[in-house]
């Protein structure tokens, strides 16, 4: 039978194995893009380079001052990616400003997070090393994404 003390040496080696709530989640600003505070145009944003096999389990933004209304025909898809630039980054999950259809989100409103955990999601698990990205594109001509945002991205380790 084990001692006190060697029970205690065992729960402190675990306590430092054993990831605490804080350490599966994260949230990472985007405060300016290129020099400007917006982005008018298609732009991947890394959130994260992983620093062990992991898998993203969700994903919200919320932009500090910006706000867009739905719309069928002029709203921006955003694309949680992962890998590298030498391999590509293949999609994880997709969502639109739309107010219907398959990738649906609906509006962005200003201070309020904007998800991807209704989204289809396809292979989340990043290995060492490759980078979780945004890729935000426009279809016709949206109002410009206005920075600051903010992206909190919760995971647990493979």
């Amino acid at each position: 039978m084990a001692t006190v003390e060697e029970l205690a040496a065992q729960i402190a080696v675990l306590r430092e194995q054993i990831p605490t709530l804080e350490d599966l989640l994260f949230s990472v600003g985007i405060q300016t893009w290129d020099g400007g505070p917006s982005v008018a145009e298609g732009t991947r944003f890394t959130l994260m380079a992983a620093p062990f096999p992991l898998r993203v389990l969700s994903v919200a933004v919320s932009f500090e001052y910006f706000s867009l209304a739905a719309s069928d025909t002029v709203y921006w898809k955003g694309v949680l990616e992962k890998g590298t630039g030498p391999e590509g980054f293949p999609d994880i999950a997709a969502r639109t400003t739309r107010p219907t259809g398959a990738d649906a989100n609906g509006p962005i409103t200003a201070r309020v997070p904007w998800t991807w955990d209704a989204a289809a999601w396809s292979d989340a698990d990043l290995a060492k090393g490759q980078l979780l990205t945004v890729n935000w594109t426009p279809v016709g001509r949206p109002a410009a994404l206005r920075l600051p945002a903010l992206y909190t991205v919760r995971y647990r380790p493979l």
